[in-house]
């Protein structure tokens, strides 16, 4: 059986360290492959002459090729199965990208960048640009992940608000929960302000409309809690208020949050929207945001650990 993939970028800096540690957890328990990609990025030198460009792309290359060897080294030395890619051309999310199609990837890993705060993700340029059209799953660890002592997630959250990409998202939450026997929070947020009409927002027509909204929410979660698989202790959470400030603060108490695309735009494709755009600035915890489209992310992975 050919392993699962996950790609994961490879730079001189800390968020390789991150992107790493959450790369090797998710890698695992389907004995997938890394894929550890490496872009060799010019300086605008290399603009003052053809032989001098030259030069400069043979050493960038180079260099690059010898620090995604070394990376490679330490993992295989770990034990794990390994392959690399260096590329001269392109920007670090275009071989990333190139890379995850080349390889049918189920997965792209990246880490934070270093002006957010320890412990919270905050994508940098490429990961920006990986949540604006990749063709699988992304992976964002927070800043500092490598150093975190409990590697294997204990609880795992999804954020559900019924359509497609959220129950997408939340089979493949299901599907980690069980690999780990980690605890799965199911989060709804209900944010009532979003379509009560002005003129029931005071008195007992608010209130009405509230505790219907609530109650038909309430009803919805628990079934779709009953229908989850009975090996995975699930807990279906209702909050109320802002969707991505109250799933920010749950994912203090997380070890990984899963989520879906927005509900439109390209098929296949990871592309945030209000919410997600916000949590991946926010969250404290790995968040993993799965393609529009697709009914099985993370199946080549989910797959090799159930044939297992």
């Amino acid at each position: 059986m050919i392993p699962p993939r996950i790609v994961v970028g490879i730079e001189r800096s800390d968020r390789t360290d991150d992107a790493l540690a959450l790369a090797r957890t998710l890698a695992t328990p389907a004995s997938a492959r890394l894929v550890l990609a490496g872009a060799c990025e010019f300086h605008s030198i290399a603009l003052a002459g053809a032989d001098l460009a030259g030069l400069f792309a043979e050493e960038s290359v180079a260099e690059g090729r010898a620090l995604v060897a070394r990376r490679a080294a330490e993992l295989r030395a770990a034990g794990l199965d390994v392959e690399e890619v260096v590329s001269a051309f392109g920007s670090p999310a275009s071989v990333l990208q190139s890379a995850a199609e080349e390889h049918e990837a189920d997965l792209i890993v990246v880490g934070s960048t270093h002006t957010t705060p320890r412990g919270r993700v905050l994508p940098g340029s490429t990961g920006e640009r990986l949540l604006a059209g990749a063709l699988c799953a992304v992976a964002v660890a927070p800043r500092g992940h490598a150093s975190r002592t409990v590697a294997t997630p204990r609880r795992i959250g999804v954020a559900f608000d019924g359509s497609a990409e959220a129950r997408a998202a939340l089979g493949a939450a299901a599907g980690l929960a069980a690999w780990y026997d980690a605890a799965l929070h199911v989060l709804t947020v209900l944010d009532v302000a979003g379509f009560a009409s002005p003129a029931l927002m005071g008195g007992p027509g608010y209130d009405r409309v509230h505790a219907d909204v609530e109650a038909t929410a309430r009803a919805h979660l628990a079934e779709v809690v009953a229908e989850l698989p009975r090996d995975v202790a699930t807990e279906g959470r209702l909050l109320e208020g802002a969707p991505a400030r109250l799933l920010a603060e749950a994912s203090a108490d997380l070890d990984l949050l899963l989520m879906g695309s927005r509900g439109y735009g390209p098929l296949r494709a990871v592309l945030l929207g209000g919410v997600s755009g916000r949590l991946v600035r926010q969250a404290a915890c790995p968040l993993i945001v799965t393609p529009r489209g697709v009914a099985h992310p993370l199946a080549g992975l989910l797959d090799r650990v159930a044939a297992a």
